[in-house]
């Protein structure tokens, strides 16, 4: 394997992954916070933030703290293969730390009104 090619895999597959999730996530994404914002520009605008992340953070990592092809040797195989799982290991962890964050922000607007429903039948209970 070249070694340009292991820099470009570096640079290209956490941006693909993201991308793949992105379109996956979508129109889930846009119908759930269309709800949650009120209306769709609202949304969309989340939507583009999310999506964003989604491909920042698992290059920021892979970057970050992935060992660089460039410090291997052209023959060091296990090298180029170390290179390579830490670029993949790298990758999931920024995806799984991106969706782990936005679910949680979501997840607590989500509670909050199945909260306010369950807590208000016994509100009005104690009044009468």
């Amino acid at each position: 394997m070249s070694l340009y090619f292991l820099l470009a895999f570096q640079f290209v597959s956490p941006v693909l992954a993201g991308i793949a999730l992105i379109r996956y996530l979508q129109d889930t994404m846009t119908r759930l916070l269309t709800e949650l914002c009120g209306n769709k520009t609202r949304a969309e605008f989340w939507v583009k933030v999310c999506a964003s992340l989604l491909v920042i953070t698992p290059l920021f990592l892979v970057l970050l703290a992935a060992q660089s092809p460039l410090q291997c040797d052209a023959d060091a195989i296990a090298c180029l293969e170390i290179t390579v799982r830490e670029t993949v290991a790298r990758t999931f962890l920024g995806i799984l730390l991106t969706l782990g964050a936005v679910t949680f922000a979501v997840s607590r607007y989500i509670d909050a009104p199945l909260r306010a429903d369950l807590t208000e039948p016994d509100a009005q209970k104690n009044v009468v």
